[in-house]
């Protein structure tokens, strides 16, 4: 994974799709420009978590752990 800018903000949530441990009230969700995430190796290996959702989630097929979302319509905010 390649990320190519600085952080814009932090974002926590504790809403009950974002993944975290199960010891976990919230999951800390580093905000950047859409353009500047890259996924570099083992493409194959991540799966969507829910297409029709707002943030189109990947996660790992393996392990489930969410490596990032991606807002896909470009007339929201992020």
């Amino acid at each position: 994974m390649k990320v190519g800018a600085q952080v814009a903000h932090d974002h926590v949530c504790g809403c009950t799709r974002c993944w975290k441990p199960d010891d976990a009230r919230v999951s800390l969700i580093a905000v950047v420009s859409r353009d500047a995430v890259a996924v570099t190796e083992n493409q194959h290996k991540l799966d969507v978590v829910n297409p029709a959702a707002t943030i189109i989630r990947h996660k790992c097929k393996g392990c489930g752990v969410h490596l990032y979302g991606r807002i896909e319509d470009r007339s929201r905010a992020f």
